[in-house]
């Protein structure tokens, strides 16, 4: 973990930038510049760098405020007009910086609340899932989640950087299995009822003569009941029933990414190319 960035600080102190805005404006533009790219995957950095932007054009206008106030009293006339300027050229993009900064910080709160409930009650491990839920790229959510780790919003887990996962230090309570609509009918209920018309078919044939046979084979069963000589076999087949052809979505075993298969189908994992199988 980058604890630098993590704990808040800039990659280039504020210090340093605002002493080359004073002293050498172009060198204090550039370490901006560099600062900001350098920040562009570190939501609660960008926030800070706006901060500074909204102060240097807020200090521009209460300095020009300060001259035209001061030619005002010397009985200059610079008009109302310069006033406007100034206020168009320094303070506007002042407020518009400051007000930006503000909506990231609270949209970044907002997505620290989505993490936590992702994590902890969904049971969401992946960095790459999360990231698709919140519609962000993948090193951006990292970083966001190294911030948490820090500030100690999350609570026994670990994150491993190599797998992009997200290492719980507790034990997990097993998540109820639901039952889907569209599985065909378990091999245990298919037996009761076999079995049930077998006993039935069973007693009426073993009743009506002694040379009565009873096969059963690869799910069917088939019933011959012998009354001597010109008298027909009665043959009941019992097939059954097929198996669901349908899709179904599965986890990757690796990254825990949802995926379609179809029956038979086998293709690699979206996010780690982890081999999926229908099953």
């Amino acid at each position: 973990m980058n604890v630098s960035y993590a704990s808040g600080k800039p990659s280039i102190s504020n210090g340093i930038v605002i002493f080359f805005l004073i002293i050498f404006f172009p060198v204090g533009l550039l370490l901006l510049a560099l600062r900001a790219i350098k920040h562009r995957n570190f939501t609660y950095q960008k926030a800070s760098d706006l901060n500074i932007v909204a102060g240097i054009f807020f200090f521009f206008f209460a300095l020009c405020c300060i001259l035209y106030l001061n030619d005002v009293s010397d009985g200059a006339n610079p008009g109302i007009f310069v006033f406007v300027f100034i206020s168009l050229i320094f303070f506007l993009p002042s407020l518009i910086c400051f007000m930006a900064s503000r909506r990231i910080k609270k949209e970044l709160n907002t997505r620290f609340n989505l993490y936590r409930v992702f994590i902890y009650d969904q049971g969401i491990t992946s960095i790459p899932q999360l990231a698709l839920s919140v519609s962000m790229n993948v090193p951006r959510v990292t970083n966001e989640l190294e911030r948490m780790s820090y500030l100690g919003l999350l609570p026994d887990v670990r994150i491993d950087f190599i797998t992009s996962q997200i290492i719980p230090l507790y034990k997990q309570e097993p998540r109820p299995q639901e039952q889907d609509d569209h599985e065909p009918v378990s091999e245990s209920t298919e037996e009761e009822e076999l079995h049930e018309q077998f006993e039935e078919i069973f007693d009426h044939a073993f009743g009506q003569g002694p040379n009565s046979s009873i096969n059963i084979s690869d799910g069917n069963i088939s019933i011959n009941v012998n009354y001597g000589s010109g008298q027909p076999s009665i043959n009941t087949n019992q097939k059954s029933t097929p198996k669901s052809n349908k899709p179904k979505t599965i986890a990757c075993a690796s990254c825990g990414a949802p995926a379609t298969l179809k029956p038979g189908q086998s293709k690699s994992c979206e996010y780690c190319y982890a081999p999926l199988t229908y099953s």
